[in-house]
């Protein structure tokens, strides 16, 4: 039985380069998560054959993410053909999509759109591999996520110091997170702490890795070791 908290879904980042590796890699910790998060820019098969090949056989629900280049994934293509993966995750019957805020509008909400005529749910996403804004940019940035009409608004910050995560975590009593689901933390090993700390604020989810040698963003926790901390505190 997947690993289920009262409140949060614990997400399994599998950026592996076939449909198979990525099946193993949810197959082999499925009792440490309760969602996988299959990153299609690392994927080389992208085919829709191949992506539901992967929904009928993953043992939790699958996210589906197709990360630009210039929000720190390996997409180097124009947001319609990138996109358009997404498009084919929605028709293999995924679960959830995500898609960044700083897409081409048009293009991210006829996205949306889609998404939700297919009933999957949508994540926006905002990732800051640099810095943690000012709070009046946080802000803004969930303000804009409301108008997206997604299910849940992603906010990732880089921390540079301890009142980073102040700032990020006072977002989960921002009047906003009552029209949408919030998900927010931050990254670097100095914002590893935000990563258990936003599951008692009151993220939906939090993401892990399959191991600490695959890590998808900077700072990121384990399955394993997720779990082991998270039984300490719970």
């Amino acid at each position: 039985m997947p690993f289920k908290p009262a409140d949060f879904d614990i997400c399994l980042s599998v950026a592996r380069s076939t449909v198979q590796e990525a099946l193993k890699a949810i197959v082999d910790r499925q009792k440490l998560i309760s969602i996988a998060e299959i990153r299609l820019d690392y994927l080389h098969d992208c085919s829709l054959d191949s992506l539901k090949w992967l929904v009928r056989y993953s043992p939790v629900p699958l996210l589906f993410t197709n990360r630009a280049a210039w929000e720190g994934g390996q997409c180097k293509d124009d947001d319609a053909k990138r996109l358009h993966l997404l498009e084919l995750a929605i028709e293999a019957g995924a679960n959830f999509i995500d898609v960044e805020l700083k897409t081409e509008p048009i293009v991210r909400q006829r996205l949306i759109l889609l998404a939700k005529k297919k009933q999957v749910k949508v994540i926006v996403s905002h990732h800051d591999f640099q810095i943690t804004p000012e709070m009046a940019v946080l802000e803004g940035i969930l303000t804009q996520m409301c108008a997206t009409e997604a299910d849940i608004a992603k906010i990732v910050t880089t921390c540079l110091e301890p009142k980073d995560i102040r700032g990020v975590m006072s977002l989960y009593f921002h009047p906003a997170t009552k029209k949408i689901r919030l998900c927010a933390f931050c990254m670097g090993g100095k914002g590893r702490l935000s990563r258990l700390i936003c599951t008692a604020l009151g993220s939906c989810l939090t993401y892990v890795s399959c191991d600490e040698t695959a890590v998808t963003a900077p700072g990121q926790l384990s399955a394993e070791h997720f779990h082991n901390l998270y039984s300490q505190l719970a």
